[in-house]
């Protein structure tokens, strides 16, 4: 597990020399957005037979507790949580 984390660090340093440098936080967050989507949604990967993470993860079955469909499953915005200090757990984020 450690080297895949390595490897991804690695690939996100490269990937951000390769930009011009920013000199804000907001900026940086902005590049890694960009990183995390260009990484995630459009590149494809070698031991994902070429197909993109997002695609994988979409084509996955998803598991939840017993009893539960998989259109239940929560899935979390944390930034959107952070930025209103609120969490709606009736509310898909």
């Amino acid at each position: 597990m450690q080297g895949k984390v390595e490897r991804f660090h690695q690939t996100l340093k490269l990937w951000l020399i390769a930009r011009p440098r920013t000199t804000t936080a907001t900026g940086l967050q902005t590049q890694r957005d960009a990183f995390r989507k260009q990484y995630n949604q459009r590149r494809p990967h070698g031991t994902l037979d070429d197909r993109t993470p997002a695609h994988a993860y979409a084509a996955t079955p998803k598991v939840g507790p017993a009893g539960s469909s998989a259109d239940s499953v929560i899935h979390l915005n944390a930034r959107e949580i952070l930025a209103t200090n609120a969490f709606d757990p009736t509310r898909t984020y």
